[in-house]
């Protein structure tokens, strides 16, 4: 949401309640919710570990070993052909635009 259609649509009450949520809760999102869900999971397991073994011994498990984890998409690299195709695209915008002509390889 943007900082313009946030002022339209939240009070400053409401905003108020946000941040204090957040101070309280740490920020929110889908990378969060793997973490808190990790910590639930962590929590029971170490007590299902703690009935069940001899003793209450055993390993102990982290937040980090029951959190998800996901392998980091990394970015294709556009060819040539997209990158020219892409300013050809964004020179009749701007031609559009300004009805003016450019011509490749000059500034406007």
């Amino acid at each position: 949401m943007s900082v313009k259609r946030a002022q339209l649509e939240i009070d400053s009450k409401e905003f108020a309640e946000w941040l204090a949520m957040e101070e309280i809760d740490g920020p929110q999102g889908p990378e969060r919710d793997d973490v808190r869900s990790g910590a639930l999971a962590s929590i029971l397991a170490n007590v299902m570990i703690g009935l069940w073994s001899k003793r209450g011994h055993g390993r102990r498990l982290s937040v980090a070993d029951c959190t998800l984890k996901f392998k980091e998409k990394r970015p294709r690299r556009a060819s040539q052909a997209e990158i020219r195709q892409k300013l050809d695209m964004w020179r009749q915008g701007v031609q559009a635009m300004f009805n003016r002509k450019l011509k490749r390889g000059k500034k406007p």
